[in-house]
């Protein structure tokens, strides 16, 4: 709900707002502090009660593994035969275990037969017990592994006598028989060393510090729960982080899910993996930040109920006189931007009265020039002839009436839906994101369904404080008729050019078949009848003229074919490129293959002439530049087209860094275009040439 206050009401709550966020900030700050400090201290504490503990854990581990290597190294200690064995220094055994209490049992593992001869120190110390079979497994294990390293190594908790112990293993290197000792440690000795009896050891009343093992479960006993040896699976964020060698301190949630203050950090003590652990409560940590927050909450109420005597006295003396700026205020939201209020005084409110009427007069002229402008673009907007959508990522918020006159949509039927309603996008990513200006022809769609070309301007603009896309989009019809009238015109010219050039060439063929190559043939017929009647001398020079003649022969009707290939009229397009392979293959040496299985019967004459020229050249262009050695020709015949492929495995050529295609390749796709098909040549270095002609066969009346 909202609230009715006046300028005084809202002095006297910004001042009590002002004084409750400086003695909150004050107070939070304060709190904060000691909290901070507190924590601190508690945290510093925690990690030295982490440190001792792990000292001490090292240090004892360190004499214990000593121990043991002195033992196992003390000569004529440990006898072991193949069928017993025994200790022949029972009183230096002993005394070793009632050295201290933190050894459970002693044991002795052949290293030729396996057998294990163990001692517990609550037994009768003259004899020797029997393990159960999995302990025998596991004393085995640690044997085997110990006679492996032929080191003294320290193994995690295993179960002897049914109780968990730490196993020190020694090989007894006072025999060639590779036995091994084990000590086993009780946990009472660890259990020392970690459990605090007192608060007064830097734990408190809940502090505690603990041992886990890689498998996450206690390695020492807990201060709050019994049995937890083995059993109490920890798993909290500081005993991860820990196992990932980090050491550190954090506020968690310890394995009985109590929020703790935590010290932490991995422990290597030779092949244990153990981290170690010192925590306290957090709510133990935080009773004295506790007591030092309610004398803060004390202190700041009594300082609020000052500021609030101050706030009322000085809103007395500021509200009077803006009480009439806020009723002119008010008529100007109205929309009244010419009001005005005498100036009563020259103090800070007397300045404020006049920027305020200044303002006022300020605003006035500048609606009046925004609205004539926002008059004369709505104008423009709506007179173009161009159609212009104004969209976000595709989404259509404002059009003009020319594109409701280019679709036939009303404009209601457009707003607020997507754009691809009126226009074919080639990627939708064009209106998806804003880019840079770019232009490009697409298809407008009509209400009716039907498509008209169009030209479209895609830019991005600022509107209503968000940046938009705007597409100004063009009807290119006219254009697109145009363009098409001028390519059938070009078609019309270059078809009658070449047109002539056929027409051309057929008459020269005539000329030099009918008349050189008859005239040639009558010589020829003369010298032979001449040789009849000359001497052996001149038999020779008429043989050399002969051959001669021959060879023009040959020359002559060679052009004659270039000029007009009268092989289409006398054996067809199919053969005629046949020969034209045998031909390229015997002068050149290239491989050609040539398929052409499909084509039955091509009824156009100009479509057979340009298919065999356009063969031509590309036979022509792989012969004199690609260096091939293998080309491939296939002629397809289909119901409503041919379709001429040409490869060859030269060279090839970089299309990219062409800069102009030869008379050979634009030739080609001259007469292709003439003939209202589409060609496709594509290359690239090392690649060989790849040409593709499809010509549509005209329909036959």
């Amino acid at each position: 709900m909202k609230l009715d206050l006046t300028i005084r009401e809202k002095l006297v709550i910004f001042y009590i707002a002002l004084g409750f966020v400086a003695v909150s900030s004050l107070g939070i700050y304060s709190f904060m502090s000691v909290r901070d400090a507190i924590i601190n201290r508690s945290f510093e504490q925690l990690t030295s009660v982490r440190e001792v503990k792990k000292a001490r854990l090292q240090q004892f581990f360190h004499d214990r593994k000593k121990e043991t290597e002195l033992l196992a190294g003390t000569p004529n200690v440990f006898i072991l035969s193949d069928t017993n064995s025994h200790i022949i220094n029972t009183t230096q055994v002993d005394s070793f275990l009632l050295k201290g209490n933190y050894i459970s049992s002693i044991h002795v593992v052949s290293g030729k037969n396996s057998q294990i001869f163990s001692k517990k120190i609550s037994q009768d110390n003259t004899s020797m017990s029997k393990l159960s079979e999995s302990e025998d497994s596991c004393i085995i294990s640690i044997a085997q592994q110990t006679i492996r390293n032929q080191t003294c190594h320290i193994f995690d908790y295993t179960l002897i006598y049914g109780e968990y112990a730490i196993c020190i293993a020694s090989p007894i290197l006072s025999n060639s028989n590779k036995d091994v000792l084990i000590l086993a440690i009780s946990p009472r000795a660890i259990n020392e060393i970690m459990l605090e009896k007192n608060s007064f050891g830097g734990l408190g009343e809940s502090g505690e510090s603990y041992i886990v093992g890689k498998d996450f479960t206690m390695r020492s006993s807990s201060r709050f729960k019994t049995h937890s040896l083995h059993q109490t699976k920890v798993t909290s964020t500081a005993v991860i982080e820990s196992f990932n060698n980090i050491t550190g301190t954090s506020i968690i949630k310890d394995y009985r899910g109590i929020d703790v203050l935590s010290s932490y950090s991995p422990i290597q003590i030779d092949t244990l993996e153990w981290v170690i652990l010192a925590e306290i409560d957090f709510k133990e940590v935080m009773i004295p930040v506790f007591n030092i927050r309610n004398d803060i909450i004390i202190m700041s109420v009594f300082i609020l109920l000052m500021l609030s005597a101050f706030a009322f006295f000085i809103s007395l003396r500021i509200t009077n006189p803006l009480m009439k700026l806020r009723a002119v205020a008010l008529e100007i939201a109205k929309g009244n931007y010419g009001k005005t209020i005498d100036k009563e005084s020259n103090d800070e409110v007397g300045e404020l009265t006049e920027s305020f009427n200044h303002m006022s007069i300020q605003i006035m002229e500048q609606t009046k020039i925004v609205r004539e402008r926002e008059k004369r673009l709505h104008h423009f907007y709506q007179a173009t002839t161009d159609g212009i959508i104004l969209h976000n990522r595709g989404t259509i918020i404002l059009i003009n009436q020319a594109i409701t006159n280019l679709t036939q949509f009303k404009s209601d039927e457009l707003i607020q839906k997507h754009i691809s309603l009126c226009i074919v996008l080639p990627n939708p990513d064009i209106v998806n994101s804003h880019p840079k200006k770019i232009t490009f022809e697409s298809d407008c769609l009509r209400k009716d369904g039907t498509l008209f070309p169009v030209e479209i301007i895609e830019n991005p603009i600022e509107y209503e404080g968000n940046v938009v896309g705007a597409m100004v989009i063009r009807d290119i019809s006219e254009r697109r008729i145009s363009e098409r009238r001028l390519q059938e015109e070009r078609n019309k010219r270059v078809t009658s050019f070449i047109d002539g050039q056929e027409d051309e060439r057929k008459r020269l063929s005539r000329e030099l078949h009918d008349g050189i190559g008859q005239s040639l043939i009558g010589i020829k017929m003369r010298l032979e009848m001449l040789k009849l009647h000359e001497t052996e001398k001149n038999s020779d020079i008429l043989e050399a003229v002969k051959s001669f003649v021959n060879q023009t022969i040959q020359d002559v009707r060679r052009v004659s074919n270039n000029l007009m290939p009268s092989v289409l009229r006398d054996i067809g397009l199919k053969l005629a490129i046949q020969k034209l392979c045998d031909e390229t293959e015997k002068n050149t040496g290239i491989a050609i293959h040539y398929d052409a299985e499909t084509v039955t019967k091509i009824p156009d004459d100009r479509i057979k002439s340009y298919i065999y020229r356009i063969t031509q050249e590309a036979i022509h262009n792989a012969v004199k530049h690609s260096k091939a050695s293998e080309m491939s020709i296939m002629l397809i015949q289909e119901p409503t087209k041919v379709r001429l492929i040409i490869e060859d495995n030269g060279i090839g050529f970089d299309e990219a860094t062409l800069t102009h295609r030869g008379n050979g390749l634009y030739s080609m796709q001259e007469r292709v275009s003439i003939l209202h098909g589409n060609i496709t040549i594509s290359s690239s270095p090392g690649k060989g040439v790849y040409i593709d002609a499809r010509i549509p066969i005209p329909k036959t009346i």
